[in-house]
């Protein structure tokens, strides 16, 4: 069988990968450039990028990504502050600021966020010692931040300490080329006795409630000799030229004993735009 139209093929017609398929692959070409051959049509519709103006796709069948570059099976490109007009439910979208936005009704557009974080699942041994050290394991304890991006950034630390009399104070060691736009945050600390996280527990210290702006080391309470110390902090921070973030933990003293990151304690960061973005939704 060939040059066969497909309304000349029978239903009983048995066809083989030399037969030549009527497909237009080019329009403006001669008969002979205007059909293929079934062992072609791989190569027609994956070989060559195509473009689908307008076109219905129903229910289709994604494939899936690779480790390469370009390769993932959805991909939105940010452009230059393009957003519908008019919020459209079930709309997915892209703006400069690198940001997919979903639209969950036509009266509500926020941002979709990628939460980056650390959660110890282990206890992790902290340093018998004064000042400055990672709080985090060696295998995550360094978070690679983007150049003019801002991030919230929440975390909550309960650490167990020796009695030696002793501040505690957090700070974040900068990496790399990495500077700041603005780094400001608040954080609330307590002190007691062991298993005291408790705010409202009589055992605990009064709650030391600071607002912080920096990188550099805070002290966040009072000379202590308890042994649990807990800091909750959250805040926008925003970073200029990208590099490496470090959050560390600094005592005035050596508290001796076991010191413990323990479990519970978590930092996560969640990009929200540029290092100038004020807004995400509908504000006015």
């Amino acid at each position: 069988m060939a040059d066969l139209k497909i309304t000349a093929l029978t239903a009983n017609t048995t066809l083989v990968t030399t037969d030549v398929l009527p497909i237009v692959d080019d329009p403006g070409g001669t008969p002979a450039t205007q059909k293929t051959t079934f062992a072609d049509v791989d190569t027609l519709l994956s070989g060559t990028t195509k473009t689908l103006t307008n076109k219905t796709l129903t229910a289709p069948n994604l494939s899936a990504g690779t480790a390469s570059a370009g390769t993932a099976p959805l991909k939105y490109t940010p452009t230059a502050a393009v957003l519908l007009s008019s919020p459209v439910a079930g709309a997915a979208e892209v703006d400069s600021n690198g940001l997919q936005y979903y639209t969950h009704a036509t009266s509500s557009r926020g941002v979709a966020p990628a939460v980056q974080f650390v959660a110890l699942s282990s206890a992790f041994t902290l340093s018998a010692a004064s000042g400055v050290q990672s709080c985090l394991p060696s295998a995550s304890d360094v978070f690679t931040f983007q150049a003019t991006t801002t991030y919230e950034m929440e975390g909550f630390y309960t650490m167990t300490t020796g009695a030696t009399t002793h501040t505690t104070a957090i700070a974040f060691a900068l990496g790399g080329s990495g500077s700041v736009t603005s780094f400001i945050y608040n954080a609330q600390c307590w002190s007691g006795a062991a298993n005291t996280i408790d705010i409202s527990s009589t055992a605990a210290t009064a709650v030391q409630n600071v607002v912080v702006s920096g990188v550099a080391s805070k002290v966040l309470n009072l000379t202590s000799t308890a042994v649990e110390t807990n800091i909750r902090f959250h805040g926008f921070v925003r970073f200029n030229v990208a590099g490496t973030l470090t959050p560390q933990i600094n005592f005035s003293a050596n508290p001796t004993g076991t010191n413990t990151m323990n479990v519970g304690s978590w930092i996560k960061f969640t990009p929200y735009g540029t290092n100038t973005v004020i807004t995400s939704g509908n504000w006015a």
